[in-house]
Order: C-alpha cells, then structure tokens, then sequence
C-alpha cells in the first residue's frame, strides 16, 4: 500500500477526476450528516437516497472519533455514475463538503478499509493506494501529482530511524493538540537538528512513564506504522527507560524543525 497526504486542495477539474477515478475503485463512499445540516444539504442526501446502502448514527469513522457522546448519521452510497455526478457538481473542492452540507468525504473498499479520507473543517485529507492504483490515479488525473505528497507514507516513516538517525535521539517533549480531531507531536533532538513526528487524526496516544529499565529521554527504537482498523495506524516509541510510546493516528509526517 503507498500512503499520501494531500498538501493541496484538488479543485476544480482536479476535484472532478480525482472523484471519478476513485468512484471506479471503491466499493462505497462515505458522507457524515451532522446535526447541523442546512436544507441544501439535507436536499443532497434525499435526491441520492436510492443509492445508499446504509445510514447509522456513530461516534466513529475513518480519520474522525467524537467525544462527549456525540454522535452523527454516517451515510454510506454506492458509487454510481449519479452519486458521482452529484458529488462533481455540488462543490468545487474537495474540502467544501462543509458549512451545512455533509461532511468528512471518504472512499472506502469492500472490506471497509477507507482509500481515501476527507476533514473539510481541517483542510486534511490522506490517501492509501495500491501501487497500480496510484500509478492510474496519477496517469488520469491530471493535476492530481501537484496535490499529494506521497513522501509521507509507510517506508518513509519506517525509514525515519536510519534517515535521522533516531536511536539515542532525545525526546524533548510530546504534545497533544486536543480538539475535535486531536494532533500530536513529539519533538525528537540530534546531534544537529531538531526533528517533528506530526500526527493528525489522533485517536490514542499512550505515554507511560514507569522507567523499568531506568530513567533516560533517548530512544531505542522505533517501529511502525502498522494498520489497525478503519484508516487508523500505529507508531511504537521504544525508549530506553523501557517505556513504549503509542500513537495511533489517521496520518503521520516527519519535520525538520527550522
């Protein structure tokens, strides 16, 4: 599977093939209707009722978990030439799904697993392909290149430990960035550098501090990221006071501090 992170909104023609080419692939696509839906947005949902296959209020799905008990109308379509026409005509970027419309645009394949995953609000999205598809994504899409960064994917992350050489790096500190839709980052010193990992869409972030192996902020291992469930992955911290660092989170990136 190769990851990406979009680092720019796809727009108008771009929005339209990146809908069409992904509508081929999956198997359904996901839209969140929330409580505040305004009549347009309600309109959208009836005119495309006979191609939705489910709708169940949840307090989860991909890239999003609400707290509080919260919870919201999860609507999954068939991707039929009407839904996506109707997505293609309704906005004209993929983060426009907001402002009373539904939200949260995903992409899922048949086992669930989503392909493609929308926060309107955050301006975030992230992508999960298979080479093939990303190569056929990229040759009918044009455009499309501009929008993803495919850097920030599974070997680029693994890589991290031998890139920044991360084994005896110095955790400086971990924050958690706490709000609908969590981040977390944890800041790691070198020898000549400070690096970031930045993680969005956090729904874990486990830190203990029990030192069984004796106090010390350096790192002895990192591993990951692993696939949990539902566009949800695992990055594991080992430090060398025998404490591991858990974060799950939709989407993973590595920054050198400037």
């Amino acid at each position: 599977m190769v990851y990406g992170d979009f680092v720019q909104e796809p727009r108008a023609q771009a929005y339209k093939c990146l809908i069409a080419v992904l509508a081929t692939m999956a198997h359904r696509v996901l839209l969140v209707e929330r409580d505040f839906m305004t009549d347009p947005g309600k309109r959208f949902c009836s005119q495309l009722e006979a191609w939705c296959v489910s709708a169940s209020r949840r307090s989860e799905w991909p890239g999003t978990q609400l707290m509080g008990g919260e919870t919201a109308v999860v609507r999954e379509f068939s991707p039929s030439s009407e839904v996506v026409s109707s997505l293609q005509t309704t906005v004209d970027g993929l983060y426009e799904w907001l402002g009373g419309l539904p939200e949260d645009l995903a992409f899922l394949r048949e086992d669930g697993e989503a392909m493609m995953v929308a926060i309107s609000h955050e301006n975030d999205a992230s992508i999960a392909l298979r080479p093939a598809e990303r190569d056929r994504l990229l040759r009918e899409c044009p455009g499309i290149a501009d929008c993803i960064d495919w850097a920030s994917d599974r070997v680029s992350v693994t890589a991290a430990m031998d890139l920044y050489n991360l084994h005896d790096a110095t955790l400086v500190r971990v924050v958690l960035l706490w709000g609908k839709y969590a981040q977390a980052e944890l800041h790691f010193r070198l020898d000549s550098q400070t690096v970031t990992l930045k993680a969005s869409g956090v729904t874990n972030l486990t830190c203990p501090h029990e030192c069984s192996w004796g106090h010390s902020a350096s790192v002895n291992e990192l591993r990951g990221p692993v696939d949990l469930q539902e566009g949800v992955r695992r990055i594991e911290i080992e430090m060398q006071s025998g404490d591991t660092i858990l974060v799950d989170a939709k989407s993973f990136k590595w920054e050198p501090d400037k």
